[in-house]
């Protein structure tokens, strides 16, 4: 098995699960606050399950999955780019001290987020499950917030809304090319 190339879904899997580590560690490295830093770092654990989670949780669908299901999944990872997102998110992750840095981040993790939600949806996973990525939203908001001008929790939240319209607006094209077929 060593010698096997990994699909293109299960490359993707296993990239989500580094990112936790990394983000906090490019973090933890920006801040210049002792407390910044202990309080980012108590962050990774959470995180760190979230991802792993997801991951598994994706992985075993994936197995259960036919052979379509597994093609459409890998077809979708490659279209979307998402082992080049997490790749950029990995890069961007070493060098958090400028704004723009970290909102650059946050929106190439809202998109990694955003092909998350569509495999769940690809592989028909429970309603339930989609309350992590809420979680890790707000913990990443904090995070990237932190030590910034007093508007940027202001504007990682508007992001975020934006981020939930642009998901609604794609469910709504999708359900209407669905009532059209």
């Amino acid at each position: 098995m060593p010698n096997e190339k990994k699909t293109e879904l299960e490359a993707f899997l296993e990239g989500i699960k580094t990112l936790p580590k990394l983000i906090i560690k490019g973090l933890s490295d920006a801040f210049e606050d002792e407390d910044h830093k202990k309080v980012a770092n108590e962050f990774l654990a959470p995180l760190q399950e979230q991802f792993n989670g997801l991951s598994s949780y994706l992985s075993e669908r994936m197995e259960k999955s036919s052979d379509q299901g597994i093609s459409e999944a890998n077809q979708l990872v490659k279209l979307a780019g998402g082992n080049q997102m997490v790749n950029s998110a990995l890069s961007i992750s070493k060098k958090l001290k400028s704004i723009f840095s970290r909102l650059g981040l946050n929106r190439i993790v809202k998109e990694i987020k955003k092909l998350i939600i569509f495999l769940l949806d690809l592989f028909k996973a429970p309603k339930w499950i989609y309350s992590i990525l809420l979680i890790i939203d707000q913990i990443l908001n904090a995070l990237f917030g932190w030590d910034l001008p007093e508007t940027m929790p202001e504007h990682l939240s508007q992001l975020e809304q934006n981020y939930y319209k642009e998901l609604e607006a794609h469910y709504g094209f999708i359900n209407r090319i669905e009532l059209e077929e």
